[in-house]
């Protein structure tokens, strides 16, 4: 079989080079977008989530300081804004509810969502009756409502809320770690071929050169 001349031997090893940029760009692209996709996630996703459980969390205590507002007030007007107020409150947190499952992408997610709603409906049912308690002036009654049953039952729905805000900064924590981990292994990667590409060159060039051919020989 005929070996190949210097020329062709250059066109062949070009070619691998080419070949191997042309592959090492191809995994470049793809990690790339993979950061995109985890970042893209984490701004829509992640951080909004762990705001909403917050939002919820001073929503719900503002709802219990507002019961117990009503308690104190002595002029109407005051107690119809506080009512009121926990009316908004209690429409914000429904709606912030709503905008946490939309967003839920995994089981763990949902599931803490499931608990959370039926620990927040049980915070309404006797929340609104210790509201109209508050609203018929029955302060008495309305404190000692506060006391044995609305306030344990808030502090369950922060307790399940707290839980789910740390899970959810755990997760946004390890996407973060995985950007960062994605980029820095696709620039070592770029870096390194560009370098052997480099090498690979003054290699093959200095072989030739060592056999006493130039490149107005080729």
């Amino acid at each position: 079989m005929k070996s190949l001349s210097i020329t062709q031997r250059l066109y062949l090893v070009s070619l691998l080079l080419v070949v191997a940029l042309a592959g090492v760009a191809i995994d470049a692209w793809f990690q790339f977008q993979h950061v995109i996709d985890l970042a893209h996630e984490t701004r829509v996703s992640r951080v909004p989530q762990v705001e909403r459980m917050a939002d919820i969390e001073l929503g719900v205590t503002r709802v219990s300081l507002q019961i117990r507002h009503g308690l104190l007030v002595t002029r109407p007007e005051d107690l119809a804004a506080t009512l009121a107020d926990i009316g908004t409150k209690r429409q914000e947190i429904t709606n912030t509810l709503k905008a946490f499952e939309k967003d839920l992408i995994t089981p763990a997610g949902r599931d803490a969502y499931r608990n959370i709603a039926s620990l927040t409906d049980a915070f309404w049912v006797v929340g609104l009756d210790n509201v109209k308690l508050v609203e018929q002036g029955q302060k008495e009654a309305a404190f000692a409502l506060l006391v044995s049953r609305t306030i344990p039952a808030r502090n369950q729905l922060l307790a399940a809320l707290d839980t789910e805000r740390a899970r959810q900064n755990d997760v946004l924590n390890h996407d973060l770690q995985a950007i960062e981990a994605d980029s820095a292994f696709t620039r070592i990667l770029l870096v390194a071929l560009v370098c052997a590409t480099a090498l690979g060159l003054v290699a093959l060039f200095g072989a030739l050169e060592s056999l006493g051919f130039t490149l107005d020989d080729l």
